[in-house]
């Protein structure tokens, strides 16, 4: 090219004149050193090395390993105790419930008056069948052979993921609205249980709903008719929303114990959406001035803070009832601008009823099965009977239509 080949070219004089500790980092040196006509020869040339972008020079591997990148919250089953189906061993379907007082609880009686007439209270018998709730996946064969080579999304990583899936469908089933459930095959949903006659005739989404937003426990329980002992406590304002402040939650919960009579806060818990929580401990926030603060410092990775007070707090009980946040309530729940409900349950009256208790099954090649199957697979299946029963409905409150500000 230049007249001058590789082979051919001996080192210049000029480069022994070069001091070993000289670097050669710039062009006019690297010319200077190995002389114009070879220097121009190697500093001219194309600069093309193989890069990851090089056809066919990068292949990326992906893991097999899974990160969930969902939000994976299960507290609202998680709050409810679980008993065996039925009240004992025998598994009855149902309960008996007082429904009213006798109509004269007593006489007051004068020296001479002949005895007066018998009193009998009400009664009533609330039943209902288990629901189930199945969740069913499956994989080919070959697709389980690829993961064994670390090609493939694993199998027992899959499994444990429809396990989790499994257990939020349950929380999602939990936490509908009155009426949005199946009356038939769906669970009692928590917003059915504490709901009352007169929520049902006055706010608008529910009352145009089926009868399912008012019957349930196989229609032996009827909102809609009147107003009756089976009525939880319902502190709405016929959809329409109302500010939040603490007055209205004190009212809620005088309210409600005044209907019920227990005025102890044992056994209760307060459950409602992250959004409520947040505007509520913004509400309670202000009264902290007049408690004494702590001054102290905090270390993080070998970093010390300042000494100082800690801003805001974290609210994790209101008039000695413990808050607990569920989600699921939130993207159920939560009208347009306004908050989710807040229930006041009284956990020793309502239990989740289990039949069948949550099992996982698998079959397929796996066990030898691919003619039974009739496919070269395997397929799993989470399997849950359940429902969910209150002893008492006029323990438990909501309280609803607030808004945002």
């Amino acid at each position: 090219m230049y007249g001058v080949s590789l082979t051919d070219w001996k080192e210049p004089a000029a480069l022994a004149k070069v001091a070993d500790n000289t670097l050669l980092n710039t062009r006019q040196k690297f010319l200077r050193a190995y002389g114009e006509e070879f220097g121009a020869l190697v500093a001219n040339k194309a600069d093309a090395p193989l890069e990851t972008g090089t056809a066919n020079n990068l292949y990326q591997m992906v893991g097999v390993k899974l990160w969930m990148q969902l939000n994976t919250e299960e507290n609202l089953v998680a709050i409810f105790k679980m008993e065996a189906w039925g009240t004992n061993a025998d598994g009855y379907d149902g309960w008996r419930v007082v429904t009213a007082y006798p109509t004269t609880k007593g006489y007051m009686m004068g020296e001479k008056d002949s005895l007066p007439d018998d009193g009998i209270f009400g009664f009533d018998i609330l039943f209902d069948k288990p629901k189930t709730a199945d969740t069913k996946f499956s994989n080919t064969e070959l697709a389980f052979k690829e993961a064994m080579r670390g090609q493939a999304i694993v199998w027992s990583q899959y499994v444990r993921m429809h396990g989790l899936a499994h257990k939020l469908f349950l929380c999602e089933q939990f936490a509908l609205e009155v009426g949005d459930n199946n009356a038939t095959t769906g669970i009692n949903p928590v917003d059915q249980i504490i709901s009352s006659y007169s929520e049902c005739a006055n706010c608008a989404t529910i009352t145009a709903k089926t009868t399912a937003a008012s019957q349930f426990y196989q229609a032996t329980v009827d909102r809609s008719a009147a107003a009756s002992a089976m009525d939880a406590y319902v502190a709405h304002n016929s959809e329409t929303l109302r500010p939040f402040n603490l007055n209205l939650v004190d009212d809620f919960v005088a309210g409600l114990r005044e209907q019920c009579g227990i005025y102890s806060t044992d056994g209760y818990v307060f459950v409602t959406g992250i959004d409520t929580q947040k505007r509520w401990k913004q509400l309670a926030r202000p009264y902290m001035r007049f408690t004494m603060g702590r001054y102290e410092t905090s270390v993080k990775g070998g970093l010390r803070s300042v000494a100082g007070s800690s801003f805001g707090f974290n609210i994790n009980e209101y008039d000695g009832i413990p808050i607990i946040v569920s989600r699921h309530i939130t993207d159920a729940l939560r009208p347009t601008l306004g908050l989710t409900p807040i229930y006041l349950i009284h956990l020793p009256d309502i239990t989740i009823w289990v039949d069948h208790p949550t099992t996982y099954t698998e079959r397929g090649f796996t066990q030898g099965e691919d003619i039974l199957m009739g496919a070269h697979k395997v397929v799993g299946l989470y399997h849950t009977m359940l429902n969910i029963h209150a002893y008492r409905f006029f323990t438990h409150g909501k309280l609803r239509d607030i808004a945002e500000v």
